[in-house]
């Protein structure tokens, strides 16, 4: 949000998340002659509301004469195209309340006449639209930015979710706030202080958790990275977190490599291609598998466990992994992703970077006749908190987590590791893997086998975020 010191209005906009790029998404829209040309009869009847289109009528628009017009006019058809089959009724929580109407693209025609270029130095950051509230000479004109030109065609559903966000805006004072928690803390009008606002945030939410769970003319891949970036705003943009009907599930990786979910009764299969290894969580934006095949590189997988594509500058240990050769690879143990608190765990060190408001701290704990064997949850794994454990071959044990310094610390116990050799709370359940692939679960004191895994083998545990909304379908 920036201060137009001329005419004091106000400017809003959309800053994108820091969530890797979930998926290719390809759809219909994105397929055939719509994303090269499109017709003549297509441009004409939105070119009777957005009159700069008009010259377009008779010809029609194509990607190598004129980008720009393309790429607008192939979002707002795609925004009159897409299908949206939602229940009437919202669910009970904050990803179904009905701000948007069923038809989006009128949503969009009934505040916006003019879509304009922006000038590159208003445009901040990784903003690809905005709108100016005030003043007679704003209404009802958006503006792109150069990213949004120069973006991904798969981006297009996010890009659809941003103007529906900028749309918002314009309907009436929605003014975002300095964001207090979360990734963005400090983050000045990057926030909705809450859902209860009914601000463009939540508008955002919708429109995607609504493109991923009811679309239905949209490609499977585009579905989930419409859910991943659904999940990630709601993880971010709000000071309180919107209400979600969530349940936290467990998550197993068997020898063979099924990606199971384990239900009250039963194991259900997600995957059945996945390399066995140690996984790590990236707060809610999915998960990263490190195989034990040293020849085999990691991967990554999107929060409803697609396989995504690794994105250099974003996704954490993944791409230094891969670049490294395999007997360096077989040295490492565990990895953790937090938003305060990274830690990176090898044979004989484990490193710990704790990030502080002001400065990030790195600190390595070497191990010297011992071996550090793999990461430990019996708290849980929480993305907001600096908190987690490490084994040592010797049965040692100890907590590792950032003091309130934001300094890295790593405290040994007095006493023995008594429990499985991997670990992880998921919601109440404290679930353990032992040397032989057994599942138990700790009741009371004592731990007990899982009967209804018994016959089976696995190599990892973690949890998984089962959101009603969007899973129930």
């Amino acid at each position: 949000m920036t201060l137009q010191s001329a005419s004091s209005v106000l400017a809003f906009a959309l800053f994108s998340v820091s969530a890797p790029v979930v998926a290719k998404a390809q759809t219909n829209f994105l397929d055939g002659n719509y994303a090269q040309c499109l017709p003549a009869e297509r441009v004409k009847s939105l070119a009777k509301h957005f009159k700069q289109f008009g010259k377009f009528s008779k010809s029609g628009v194509c990607v190598d004469k004129n980008p720009v017009e393309h790429r607008l006019l192939h979002m707002l058809i795609t925004l009159e195209d897409v299908r949206v089959n939602a229940p009437a009724q919202p669910s009970g929580d904050d990803l179904s309340l009905p701000i948007l109407p069923a038809n989006w693209i009128d949503y969009l025609k009934t505040t916006v006449r003019e879509l304009l270029p922006a000038k590159a130095s208003s445009c901040y950051g990784s903003t690809i639209a905005y709108v100016i509230v005030g003043g007679t000479n704003n209404l009802g004109k958006m503006y792109y930015c150069p990213k949004f030109i120069d973006s991904k065609t798969e981006d297009l559903f996010e890009q659809i979710a941003v103007f529906l966000h900028e749309t918002r805006h314009l309907e009436g004072d929605y003014p975002h706030v300095t964001c207090t928690q979360g990734p963005r803390k400090g983050n000045e009008g990057g926030c909705d202080e809450s859902s209860a606002v009914k601000g463009a945030y939540l508008v955002t939410i919708e429109a995607l958790a609504k493109l991923s769970a009811f679309g239905e003319n949209v490609h499977p891949s585009a579905r989930e990275a419409s859910r991943a970036s659904a999940l990630a705003y709601a993880f971010e943009a709000f000071n309180k977190p919107p209400k979600i009907d969530r349940m936290e599930k467990p998550l197993l990786l068997s020898k063979s490599g099924e990606l199971q979910i384990l239900g009250k009764k039963d194991l259900v299969t997600k995957r059945e291609d996945v390399p066995a290894g140690f996984m790590a969580r990236r707060l809610t934006y999915g998960y990263d598998v490190f195989p034990n095949d040293t020849a085999t590189k990691a991967i990554s997988l999107s929060p409803g466990l697609s396989f995504v594509q690794p994105d250099d500058d974003d996704n954490g240990f993944v791409s230094s992994f891969n670049d490294w050769p395999a007997k360096f690879r077989g040295e490492i143990r565990g990895a953790h992703y937090g938003e305060e608190m990274d830690i990176w765990l090898e044979a004989n060190r484990v490193v710990v970077y704790c990030r502080g408001e002001k400065e990030s701290v790195r600190k390595e704990f070497p191990l010297n006749k011992d071996m550090y064997t793999n990461l430990i949850y019996p708290e849980g794994y929480d993305p907001l908190k600096s908190r987690a454990a490490v084994l040592a071959k010797s049965g040692k044990w100890a907590d590792i987590r950032c003091s309130s310094a934001g300094q890295p610390e790593l405290d040994w116990h007095s006493s023995a590791w008594k429990g499985p050799a991997r670990v992880m709370k998921v919601a109440d359940r404290v679930l353990g893997i032992d040397k032989d692939g057994k599942l138990f679960e700790k009741l009371g004191s004592k731990w007990k086998p899982v009967s209804e895994v018994k016959d089976h083998s696995f190599v990892e545990i973690l949890s998984y975020d089962w959101i009603r909304y969007l899973d129930e379908r």
